[in-house]
Order: C-alpha cells, then sequence, then structure tokens
C-alpha cells in the first residue's frame, strides 16, 4: 500500500489542519422536552461543579502563593508555573464538562509552542501565555464561589421538585409533637385569619404539591439556565481569544525564523566541512602531483606522465564532489526542469525502488522556495530509508490542500524512526519547521515509516 493509499484508508493521522470539518457528536437538545432528556447529564454535571472547583481551588493557590512567596528563590517559580499547568489541566477539564452538558464544546487555547533554547526558554513561554493565567483566574478563584452557589440552587429545586408533589406522603409518615409550625397555617391564618381554621396536613399537601408542581415544571428550564451561566463563565476565561491566535502566531513566526537562522548556519557548517573534507583536500593533492611533474619533467619524462594522469584523475574526482555539493545547494535539474523532473529524477537515482506520484492541481503553483524545500526534504527521506531502513521499496507523492504543498514519503523498512535530537530526520524537521511547516511521523516497530511534510504553497513568494 502506498503512503497516499495509507493517508486516505485512514490508518496514517493527516497533517495537522488537513482535516476536513466534522459534524457535532451529538446535536444540541431543542424544545422543552429536548431538555428534560438532558436534565439529569446537566445536574450530574452541576453536582459534580462544586467538589471539582474546590479542589482545584486548594491545589491551585497552595501551589501559586507558596511559589508567589518564594519567588525570590529558584523553585518559587517553578512553583508558579507548576500553577499555570495545573490550571490549565483543571481548565481543560472543567470546559469538556460543561460544553457536554450544554452540548457547546468551548474551544481551548493551543499550548504555546516549544521554544527552542532550553529550559528558560520554556518557562518564558508559560509564564507569557495569557491562556494559563486566565485558567488560573477561573479554577483558583472565580469558579469556587459560582459552583457553590449554582450547587446550592440546582439542589435545592431539584428536592423541591421531587418531594413537593408527594408530600401528601410524607407528612402523613412524618411523627408530629402537635407543636410543628405548619407553613400552610400560617399563610392562611394571614389571610383570611383563625376564624376559618384548615388542617394544617391538608394545607401543607396542598401548598407543597402546588409548589412541587411548579418546581418540576421549571426543573429542565432552571438547570439549562444554572448550566448556561458556568459556561458563559468558562467560556469567557478558558475559551480562546483572537489574542490567543495572534500570540500563537507571533510566536510560531519567531520559532520559524530561530529555526531557519539554526538550519541554515548547520547547513553552511555542513558544506564548510564537506569541501574541507572532499574537493578541498583533492585540490591540495592535484597541486603536489602538478609541482612533483613540474620538477622532474626534464629528468623523467615517462614519470610525469603518470604524475599528470593521477592529477587528471583527481580533478576529475574533486569535481564530481564539486558538483554533488552544488546538487546540495541548488540542483540544476530543479532549476532548469521544475520540480516534477527532479523527483522524478531522486526516484530514478535512488538505491532502493522508489515510485514518485504527483497530484499537484494545474492551476496551483509552488514557489521556489517552496520547491527547493520540498526537493530537499523528499531527498533527506530517500537517503535515511536507504541508509537505515532495510526497506525494499520506497514511495513518494505530493500533492496539494488548501494552500499547503503535502508531501508523504512512505517506505515498508523496519520503522522506529524518532523525530528527537541524534536522529537523522531530526535536522529535517528543523527544516521544515523553519519556514513555518510541520511534520507527521508514523513509525511503528516493523513499520510501515510514513512522513508527511506540510509546506506553504507560496513561501517565500
Amino acid at each position: 500500500m502506498t503512503a497516499h493509499e495509507l493517508i486516505e484508508s485512514g490508518q496514517v493521522p493527516r497533517a495537522v489542519g488537513s482535516h476536513p470539518p466534522s459534524e457535532p457528536a451529538a446535536l444540541r437538545a431543542t424544545g422543552y422536552w429536548g431538555l428534560w432528556r438532558a436534565a439529569p447529564k446537566t445536574l450530574g454535571i452541576l453536582l459534580l461543579a462544586m467538589p471539582f472547583s474546590i479542589v482545584a481551588f486548594a491545589v491551585l493557590q497552595t501551589l501559586f502563593l507558596v511559589g508567589l512567596g518564594s519567588i525570590v528563590l529558584v523553585f518559587g517559580v517553578f512553583l508558579v508555573v507548576g500553577a499555570l499547568l495545573a490550571a490549565r489541566i483543571f481548565g481543560d477539564a472543567w470546559a469538556g464538562l460543561i460544553g457536554a452538558a450544554v452540548d457547546r464544546p468551548i474551544t481551548r487555547p493551543v499550548p504555546p509552542p516549544t521554544r527552542p533554547g532550553g529550559i528558560l526558554a520554556r518557562l518564558r513561554g508559560q509564564l507569557s501565555h495569557g491562556a494559563g493565567w486566565r485558567a488560573l483566574l477561573h479554577s483558583g478563584l472565580v469558579h469556587m464561589p459560582l459552583s457553590v452557589a449554582l450547587w446550592g440552587i440546582s439542589l435545592m429545586w431539584t428536592v423541591v421538585a421531587v418531594f413537593g408533589p408527594t408530600a401528601w406522603i410524607w407528612n402523613r409518615l412524618t411523627p408530629s409533637s402537635g407543636k410543628n409550625l405548619h407553613l400552610s397555617t400560617v399563610i392562611w391564618d394571614s389571610l383570611f385569619g383563625p376564624s376559618m381554621p384548615v388542617d394544617p396536613l391538608t394545607g401543607d399537601a396542598i401548598l407543597y404539591g402546588v409548589l412541587g408542581l411548579i418546581f418540576l415544571a421549571t426543573l429542565p428550564l432552571v438547570l439549562r439556565g444554572l448550566a448556561m451561566v458556568d459556561w458563559a463563565v468558562s467560556r469567557a476565561l478558558l475559551g480562546e481569544t483572537a489574542g490567543d491566535r495572534l500570540q500563537r502566531d507571533v510566536v510560531q513566526l519567531e520559532i520559524a525564523r530561530e529555526l531557519a537562522a539554526a538550519e541554515e548556519h548547520r547547513t553552511l557548517g555542513q558544506l564548510e566541512r564537506d569541501l574541507h573534507d572532499g574537493p578541498q583536500q583533492r585540490l591540495v593533492r592535484l597541486q603536489m602531483d602538478l609541482a612533483a611533474a613540474e620538477r622532474r619533467m626534464a629528468d623523467d619524462p615517462a614519470a610525469v606522465s603518470s604524475l599528470l594522469a593521477e592529477a587528471r584523475s583527481t580533478a576529475g574526482a574533486a569535481l564530481d564532489e564539486l558538483r554533488a555539493l552544488s546538487r546540495g545547494v541548488a540542483p540544476p535539474l530543479l532549476a532548469d526542469r521544475g520540480l516534477r523532473a527532479a523527483l522524478e529524477a531522486i526516484a530514478d537515482s535512488a538505491p532502493i525502488p522508489t515510485r514518485m506520484t504527483w497530484a499537484v492541481g494545474e492551476g496551483v503553483t509552488l514557489s521556489e522556495v517552496t520547491e527547493r524545500t520540498v526537493y530537499f526534504i523528499a531527498a533527506e527521506c530517500l537517503a535515511n530509508a536507504a541508509k537505515h531502513s532495510g526497506a525494499g521499496r520506497f514511495d513518494l507523492h505530493l500533492a496539494d490542500d488548501a494552500g499547503w504543498a503535502m508531501l508523504t514519503a512512505n517506505d515498508e523498512g523496519r520503522g522506529g524512526a524518532m523525530l528527537l535530537p541524534g536522529h537523522g530526520l531530526y535536522g529535517l524537521d528543523q527544516r521544515v519547521r523553519g519556514v513555518g511547516g510541520s511534520i507527521t511521523l508514523s513509525s511503528p516497530d516493523g513499520g510501515p515509516t510514513v512522513i508527511v511534510a506540510r509546506i506553504p504553497v507560496s513561501l517565500g513568494a
């Protein structure tokens, strides 16, 4: 099965952002009877709110206040960051619950992208992300008193709705000392005076029954309203905002710029080493052979002929290495005939059987920077597969998807590839992230290995 077929069949996930929009998991409850069907779930989540918020409040207040009090010490910063991370966890959990209660999912902010630069960069990223502070405000302060109020109202309304209509049963079963104060008697006497007495038990049964029926009829509406209050507060503090999206885009651009600079520095360093270890050494040898031939030209013409032959061979090898290096910098075939021909040439000259398929639309034009990036990614994936996978076959597939070039590389080798520092694909991941793209890797032990690189079509245009 080819890489494209694996992705289309769903065995390998598409790159982030390439999924078509999905339908809601459940239709929202509409109408009075729809609210009744949703009432048990809504009540359960409302009753869960108070213990959940108390636990969150205790954990977050402890972490944040202790961390704030020891901020002058190193571990205080870690405690504050820990409080922000814990607040995001509590916030994610509650956003999912309250969204399910009203069937309106809350879109959560995406965590800040990982910055290069070690632990200090990670701490700075967490402290500067506004969503973490809003989650701390929600779960560490606002939600606890709100949930207590909503818990009390929902519990009281449910109790009256359940026990009010059956009060005539409970009143008869409850022992009375004759000194009990009956609410119906108080109301009746205030309206009509003691001259028109009423049986207290009968009066209470009628009063509580009427109230119970009113509470019962309005129970789903009240529960829905209480849940919507919680949902509105949670959405305001836990939901994604335009500022979150803007901040994420800015951070991603900064990271892409840093990664591009780092990758350029690494590539130039590698090119310098390759020139030093290859063509430069051969040119030094060529210079020495020519100098020896010059010294022996008059005395030993036969030896000079041999030295010149070696010099010619050395010059040819140096020229081949320079051509190989030039293909790594700017492959002539890519500039002369375009990306499709360059990828076909890679496939034809590959050390393992390789098939290349092209599915870029006729009206889609890839920028020069995008073509060069795709070419290098394809060449690097093929080189890694030939060197490490042990595969007997390799597939390349290039398509376009809503402004993105989607390059899929698939081999049927041993698998186990990882995007970790020290592994061959790490530099590839850095290169793709450096131009604002992303990579999805699936490589279970035993294979297959599928790499999907997602690169902007108009990169650098």
